[in-house]
């Protein structure tokens, strides 16, 4: 029987250091403990990378095993802890977060064929608890107050983490209906912004969870939604503006991520989506500069530096005269020099569009001569 398992696992082994190692001598693991813990590695990497492709493979390796309950258990753990240990830093901030590992964890049991763990996933989906609100300022209330309130924060936090990722793995899981359910959770961003609870870093490194489940189920009809979304004048304009930041970066070039960023479930993607969605960014784009109001009483305005940066990236001549019109009155509506910042992008963005502001001055024309001295 063992002999029967060996030669299964090998044959799934096969593949996947075919994978990882393509160019390299590898010397194929060849008992049932060498390929459990090879195949160990190569599901923390798939975690840690959210490489989709390894994932599929690894699973079918691990279920050519045949491991028992107990033992698949302690694979898929070791797998998620040594994820969460060679988890790269960036600014402080994990590459992965620890939510996005979580969910790739239930995402293998249900692959290897756990109702329990697709439940999980589903509920961790669902609706959020009603929010605990903003913390109160220090001092005003006794400290063990203010430390359940902190404890209570996080708590949520966590559950807004999980509940994009969970969406995200039920997109690959094709599950149905996901697709207008990211969208909705989206929609009720500026609800839970308005609570006090919405900080930076809330998805770690990488894309929004969200934006991406509503991208893999059919990116070009989920790109269209998201578009409409940044269009519609109902929608507060930071919400539109970080939506927009995010397809802005995801229809960028990849080359500043890291080497394993082209093996991601965000790379596969990125390579669906229309080829002139910059182009069509330019649409929602005018609206919110038309609609924005500078707001002098915020030291860092998150708005107004998202549009100047989206409009760095748009294609030339893509705004338009109405647009470059309205970009050209925000300018002059900007009152100090905190906004230097955004100024210089504007000015950028019109002289790309083929208006220079900054242009030479041309001297008026002398006065008709009259014969008369």
């Amino acid at each position: 029987m063992n002999t029967v398992r060996c030669l299964c696992a090998s044959l799934a082994l096969t593949l996947v250091l075919t994978y990882l190692h393509a160019a390299d001598a590898v010397p194929e693991p060849k008992t049932i403990a060498e390929q459990t813990a090879y195949l160990e590695g190569a599901l923390s990497e798939s975690f840690r990378t959210r490489d989709l492709v390894m994932l599929d493979i690894t699973v079918k390796g691990l279920k050519a095993l045949k491991l028992g309950e107990k033992e698949l258990e302690i694979s898929i753990l070791r797998a998620e802890r040594n994820a969460s240990w060679s988890n790269t830093q960036q600014y402080g901030m994990a590459t992965v977060p620890a939510a996005s590992i979580e969910a790739w964890g239930l995402m293998t049991r249900a692959k290897m064929g756990s109702e329990q763990a697709l439940n999980e996933l589903r509920k961790a989906s669902g609706d959020l608890p009603p929010s605990p609100g903003a913390l109160p300022a220090w001092g005003k209330v006794p400290a063990a107050e203010y430390l359940a309130k902190q404890t209570a924060q996080a708590e949520y936090g966590a559950k807004i983490r999980l509940r994009g990722q969970a969406m995200l793995a039920l997109a690959l899981f094709k599950e149905p209906g996901i697709q207008d359910k990211a969208l909705a959770a989206i929609r009720k961003k500026a609800e839970i912004d308005q609570q006090g609870m919405m900080m930076m870093g809330m998805y770690g490194g990488g894309t929004d969870p969200l934006i991406l489940a509503v991208l893999e189920p059919d990116t070009e009809g989920g790109f269209a939604k998201l578009i409409a979304y940044c269009s519609d004048e109902k929608v507060a304009m930071k919400e539109q503006a970080g939506v927009l930041t995010e397809l802005n970066a995801l229809l960028t070039s990849a080359k500043y991520m890291g080497a394993d960023e082209k093996f991601s479930v965000t790379q596969a993607i990125r390579e669906r989506l229309p080829k002139d969605g910059q182009k069509q960014l330019a649409s929602p784009y005018v609206s919110i500069v038309k609609r924005y109001a500078p707001d002098t009483k915020q030291p860092w305005d998150m708005t107004l530096n998202s549009i100047a940066n989206i409009g760095m990236g748009l294609p030339e001549d893509s705004l338009g005269k109405d647009g470059i019109d309205a970009l050209e009155e925000l300018l002059k509506r900007l009152p100090g020099p905190k906004e230097q910042y955004p100024k210089q992008n504007f000015i950028s963005i019109l002289k790309k569009n083929g208006r220079d502001v900054n242009g030479p001055i041309k001297p008026p024309k002398p006065p008709a001569e009259t014969g008369q001295f």
